[in-house]
C-alpha cells in the first residue's frame, strides 16, 4: 500500500507535468510556428545530451550508494553539492571543447543556441541533484512539488506571451525557464539541508567521484545512450542541415509519443529505491509498476494510431498535418516505452548496469543503421520507422534480461 500511495501521488504529479509540457508545445507551435518549435526542441534536446555526457553518471548513483545502511547527513550533503559544482564547471568546459570538435559551419549556425544550452545545463544539474537527494530520503513530495512548480510556472509564462502579446522570442522563454529551474532547485536544496541530521562521519569514499565512477561508469554509458536514442532524430536532422521547420514538424509527432515517457522517466527515479537489493517485495513492486503503466497507455496508443491526422490538426493546425504520418507509424511506441524504461531501472538497481549499457548501445546502433538505410527511400519517415524497430528490439532484449535476473537471483512474489 505504501508503494501504491507513492505511485498514485507521483503519477498525478507526472500527469500535471506532462500536460503542462504538452500545452507549452502547443502554445509555441501556434505562436512561433514550425521554426520556433524547431529551435525550442533542438535546444532542449541538446541540453539533455550535454547533461548526460558531462555528469559522468554521478547523480544517478547517489541513490544507489545511500541505502538504509548509510543515512545521509548534512556533511554528506555539502560534500555532494561541492562535487556537483565541480561537474557544472566540467560541463561548461565540455561545451567549449565540443565547439572546437564540431564542423565550423554547424557551430556558426547554432552558436546562439550553444550559449543558451550551456546556461540551461547548469539549472538542470542543480534541479536533478535536488531530486536525486530527495529520492534518497524518500521525500517524494519534494520531487512532485518541484516538478509541478517548474512546469506550471513555465506554462503560465508561455500563456502570458501568447495571449497578452508580450514581445518575447523562444530564447527569452528558455532563459525564463532557466530562472524558474534554478529558483526551485535552490529552494529544494535549502529544505533538504535543514531536514538532515548533523552527525559527522568520514564517509567520503561513498560519495567521491573516483569511487562512485567505478559503479557509475556503466550507468553513465546507459543514460547517455538512452538520452541519445530519445533525441537522435533531432541531432540527425540538424547535422544533415535540415531546416528547423522540419525538426519542428517531426517533433510534434514525438511529443505525443513521449507523453508516456514524460510520466515514466521521473517516476522511475522514485521507484529505483524499491527495486534495489535488500529491499522487500521487489518483484511485486516491479510487476505492479509495469502493469499499471502499460495498461494505462495501451488504449492511448490505439487511439493515437486511429486518429493521428485529426489529433495533429486539432492541436497544432493544418501547418503541421504532415506529422500525422510519423505519429501513426510510432503509435505502438507509446506502450512499449513504459516496459523499456522500468526494465532499465530494475536491471540497473539489481546491479546489471554493464549489461544494460551494452544492449542500449546495441539498440542505438540499430536505430542509426535503420535510419540511414531507410532515409533515401522514405525521407524523414525513416526516423519514425527506425524508432519503432529500435523500441521493439530493446523490449525483447530487456524481457530476456529481466527473466534471467529473476531466475538467477531466485526472486519470487512471496518474498518479503
Amino acid at each position: 500500500m505504501y508503494l501504491l500511495s507513492i505511485i498514485g501521488k507521483s503519477v498525478f504529479a507526472r500527469c500535471i507535468c506532462a500536460l503542462s509540457i504538452f500545452a507549452v508545445g502547443i502554445l509555441i507551435a501556434r505562436y512561433f510556428g514550425k521554426e520556433g518549435v524547431g529551435i525550442y526542441v533542438f535546444t532542449m534536446a541538446a541540453r539533455r545530451l550535454i547533461f548526460s555526457l558531462s555528469n559522468l553518471g554521478y547523480l544517478s548513483t547517489i541513490v544507489y550508494n545511500f541505502t538504509s545502511d548509510f543515512k545521509m547527513t548534512k556533511n554528506d550533503f555539502l560534500n555532494l553539492l561541492y562535487r556537483v559544482l565541480l561537474l557544472v564547471v566540467f560541463s561548461i568546459s565540455f561545451v567549449i571543447v565540443l565547439c572546437h570538435i564540431l564542423p565550423n559551419d554547424y557551430v556558426e549556425a547554432y552558436l546562439e543556441r550553444i550559449y543558451l544550452i550551456s546556461v540551461l545545463v547548469v539549472s538542470l544539474f542543480f534541479l536533478t541533484f535536488s531530486f536525486r537527494v530527495a529520492s534518497v530520503l524518500k521525500k517524494t513530495n519534494y520531487i512532485n512539488a518541484g516538478e509541478v512548480t517548474v512546469q506550471l510556472s513555465f506554462l503560465t509564462i508561455c500563456s502570458s506571451t501568447t495571449f497578452l502579446n508580450f514581445d518575447l522570442n523562444v530564447d527569452n522563454l528558455l532563459l525564463l525557464f532557466f530562472i524558474i529551474e534554478l529558483f526551485v532547485a535552490f529552494f529544494l536544496v535549502l529544505l533538504i539541508y535543514h531536514s538532515l541530521p548533523n552527525e559527522k562521519f568520514n564517509r567520503k569514499e561513498i560519495i567521491s567521484i573516483k569511487s562512485v565512477f567505478r559503479y557509475s561508469k556503466w550507468v553513465y554509458v546507459s543514460n547517455w545512450v538512452n538520452n541519445l536514442i530519445i533525441d537522435y532524430p533531432v541531432f540527425a536532422m540538424s547535422l544533415a542541415m535540415l531546416p528547423s521547420s522540419a525538426i519542428g514538424v517531426f517533433s510534434r509527432a514525438m511529443t505525443f509519443i513521449n507523453l508516456g515517457r514524460s510520466v515514466i522517466n521521473p517516476l522511475s527515479t522514485i521507484l529505483f529505491p524499491f527495486f534495489r537489493k535488500k529491499e522487500s517485495n521487489v518483484l511485486k513492486n516491479f510487476f505492479f509498476s509495469i502493469f499499471i503503466t502499460v495498461i494505462s497507455l495501451l488504449p492511448v496508443s490505439i487511439f493515437v494510431y486511429v486518429f493521428s491526422k485529426e489529433i495533429i490538426s486539432f492541436f497544432y493546425g493544418e501547418e503541421f498535418v504532415s506529422a500525422s504520418l510519423y505519429l501513426e507509424i510510432m503509435a505502438p511506441v507509446l506502450f512499449l516505452q513504459p516496459f523499456n524504461v522500468l526494465s532499465n531501472v530494475f536491471l540497473v538497481a539489481r546491479g546489471k548496469a554493464k549489461s544494460v549499457s551494452f544492449f542500449s548501445a546495441l539498440s542505438l546502433l540499430t536505430l542509426i543503421v535503420c535510419s540511414f538505410s531507410l532515409y533515401f527511400d522514405f525521407g524523414v519517415s525513416a526516423f519514425a520507422i527506425s524508432i519503432l524497430i529500435q523500441q521493439l528490439t530493446i523490449a525483447f532484449i530487456y524481457l530476456v534480461l529481466v527473466l534471467r535476473t529473476i531466475v538467477h537471483e531466485g526472486l519470487s512474489f512471496n518474498q518479503e
